[in-house]
């Protein structure tokens, strides 16, 4: 049975969401559901990441609010119309995509999770549990991959959400997780948010294709221009 938390306008201290994590272990809840009026959509997003760094190693415990964002697993049904959810938007994200996605899903080597506003597709990001960058596949670092939020739903903490749950699954498995941020103006706002979230450089350089850029060499600065960088995780 869940337990009930009514909305409020502020959540300020995070050892209110320690405390709320152990009242439910104690009485045997499976569950938390956010109910009630919420001021913003970044009111709802502290509060569901102090509950979720709350709860790491706490596996009986499912989280969301009921009322404004679902983040769940990518589904069968779900490639048409994230597909076309891109392609109104101009952008060339191709339904076979994620149907790789949910293949891979279902193998085992990646997990997506999608995130849904009243129903209608938000965004989504993926966990690669096999990535191609040497440096990750070698000491078994998931890595956070394909990170996207359709416009119309962006700054509203929706991105955020998704990084939280992909960074709790990682530490399922894993006291590290990677990620790789493109270089140019465009990934200006990821930047910031990775390093905010206490993303730092794994300090190998920056790679193009996979391929470490040697001192010297001219690269097309494009979207396979990265720079990768890991974060210490709590024990999931």
């Amino acid at each position: 049975m869940p337990v009930l938390l009514i909305g409020r306008k502020r959540w300020r201290c995070p050892k209110s969401a320690v405390n709320l994590i152990h009242y439910c272990l104690d009485y045997g809840a499976n569950g938390i559901v956010l109910l009630g009026l919420w001021s913003s959509y970044e009111h709802v997003d502290h509060l569901m990441c102090s509950l979720k760094y709350g709860a790491f190693g706490h596996k009986v415990l499912h989280m969301e609010n009921a009322e404004t964002v679902q983040i769940r697993l990518l589904e069968e049904s779900d490639p048409p119309s994230i597909a076309a959810a891109f392609t109104n938007m101009g952008w060339n994200k191709p339904e076979t995509q994620y149907r790789r996605y949910l293949h891979e899903q279902l193998e085992g080597t990646r997990t997506c999770f999608v995130g849904i506003i009243d129903g209608q597709f938000a965004g989504y990001v993926t966990v690669d549990w096999r990535p191609t960058y040497a440096a990750f596949a070698d000491l078994n670092i998931p890595e956070i991959q394909d990170l996207n939020v359709l416009t119309k739903y962006r700054r509203k903490g929706i991105a955020s959400r998704l990084l939280d749950h992909a960074e709790i699954e990682a530490a399922r498995r894993s006291g590290v997780v990677g990620i790789a941020v493109g270089l140019h103006p465009g990934y200006n706002s990821a930047q910031r948010l990775y390093a905010k979230r206490g993303y730092i450089p794994d300090g190998r350089g920056i790679t193009y294709r996979n391929c470490f850029v040697e001192e010297g060499a001219s690269v097309v600065l494009d979207d396979d221009l990265v720079l990768h960088f890991t974060k210490q995780l709590p024990a999931g």
